[in-house]
């Protein structure tokens, strides 16, 4: 953050600078965040993805996610790569309604500590050991594509797709469009929910205590079925993080 705001205030001496360290999905961090007019979401967890778009929906507020990933094969890397979307109120769609997130995941972001361990024990939760892949290169890539569809955004150009697809390994990049639920009923991004209501929509923020039944998670066997599989592999947790960026580049190269 320092290098950021050095680097900013040579160009724009005036420019001022709030840091906050804390959890996104805390309410009293949370509400500073309504006096946006651009969100970018770069976090490493669907629940607080998820809790932005809600946020910027609820309050008009744009919203640029960026997500990388890496999925590994035997012998290499399958997938490498990442994809880009914006949300604005009237988009029609967001992550949950469109499929692009799952309420499991969300769901399980937003535990407190000693629930989440509760969860661990009984074997919902998976993959909480994995190294995280380096994805420095991939970041790069994938802010600067975010960059410039901000800089798009904001001119006025009508943007006709929801979101980019970037295959890394191929240098490549495809558009995607949605699509939107007709009637849209969704509780976040319908008119009839938490659409532009501001300080009446409820924030998606870690609730304690939590249960089990108030989540209606499905039991680690049944929710295995669910998972995203690559050509019949068993599901991981790289896999499910990343289905949407590998079925949009499989579907357009027929893998």
């Amino acid at each position: 953050m320092a290098l950021a705001s050095r680097l900013i205030t040579d160009f724009n001496p005036e420019q001022e600078f709030t840091v906050l360290r804390g959890d996104f999905l805390e309410s009293k961090y949370q509400m500073q965040f309504k006096a946006c007019d651009v969100i970018f979401s770069a976090t490493d967890n669907t629940a607080s993805r998820f809790a932005v778009c809600a946020l910027g929906l609820s309050n008009g507020i744009l919203v640029v996610d960026v997500a990388t990933g890496i999925v590994m094969k035997e012998g290499g890397v399958e997938v490498a790569g990442g994809q880009v979307y914006y949300l604005t109120p009237n988009s029609g769609w967001c992550p949950l309604c469109s499929g692009l997130y799952n309420q499991r995941d969300i769901s399980m972001g937003l535990l407190d500590a000693e629930e989440y361990e509760r969860q661990r024990e009984q074997g919902y939760v998976r993959g909480e050991n994995m190294v995280a892949p380096q994805v420095g290169a991939l970041n790069a890539i994938l802010t600067g594509y975010a960059v410039w569809l901000f800089m798009r955004l904001v001119s006025g150009e009508e943007i006709e797709f929801d979101g980019i697809a970037v295959d890394a390994l191929r240098f490549s990049a495809y558009t995607w469009v949605e699509e939107r639920a007709i009637p849209n009923n969704c509780h976040y991004c319908s008119e009839s929910g938490n659409l532009m209501l501001g300080d009446e929509a409820e924030l998606v923020v870690r609730s304690k205590p939590i249960s089990l039944a108030e989540y209606q998670l499905p039991s680690p066997e049944s929710s295995q079925e669910n998972d995203f599989e690559l050509e019949g592999e068993p599901a991981s947790p790289s896999n499910r993080w990343y289905r949407s960026i590998t079925t949009r580049i499989a579907s357009v190269l027929k893998i």
